[in-house]
């Protein structure tokens, strides 16, 4: 609430501050249903200031967390995040890079016919920031989903490697193992 009512103050001496709505946006996001109005004042900012790349960014976010309510916000994710990763192809000035790419992965993994733009998106994450156990994880999962089992297998060890305590990678190995010796199995 104190927050809030200092970035109030801030609008009213400056009344388009992008920084100002951005930081109003975080904070209604935090609330209970309030991502309607944290999407409104996000989209008043990139009116302003459409470079902002952080607000763009958290739009994707926003968008991405109630696409299953609303179905046309995976694609208003998706779009928010190519505007962003071709604005940092001119201008790489933001340095979570990385981050939109996996969550792109994330969303195109939503829908089967999408795999191969999910698996360039991990990929392209990952090779700017390898330290991620889960999109190690998720590239292993769209790999096996091709029967790429060598390249899956590599992905869920690195997942391993970086987080032990991960549970997923190593079901999804165990998986792709059970499936290689059984067809073994029968084969003899």
């Amino acid at each position: 609430d104190d927050a809030n009512s200092v970035f109030q103050k801030q609008l009213e001496i400056k009344p388009n501050d992008p920084d100002a709505i951005y930081h109003m946006a975080l904070i209604d996001s935090q609330g209970k249903n309030q991502n309607s109005s944290a999407i409104e004042k996000i989209q008043k900012v990139l009116s302003i200031e459409p470079e902002h790349l952080n607000a763009r960014f958290y739009l994707a976010l926003l968008y991405a967390r109630d696409r299953y309510k609303e179905p046309s916000y995976r694609e208003e994710s998706i779009n928010q995040l190519q505007i962003l990763i071709t604005t940092c192809e001119e201008f790489p000035d933001f340095e979570d890079i990385h981050s939109a790419y996996f969550l792109l992965g994330g969303l195109y993994d939503d829908d089967p016919k999408d795999i191969r733009l999910a698996i360039d998106a991990y990929e392209k994450g990952l090779a700017i920031a390898d330290w991620s156990a889960e999109a190690h994880n998720n590239l292993g999962v769209l790999y096996s989903q091709r029967g790429w089992a060598d390249k899956a297998v590599y992905e869920f060890r690195e997942a391993i490697k970086l987080d032990s305590d991960y549970a997923s990678p190593y079901y999804n190995l165990a998986k792709i193992y059970f499936s290689i010796f059984s067809i073994v199995f029968m084969i003899l």
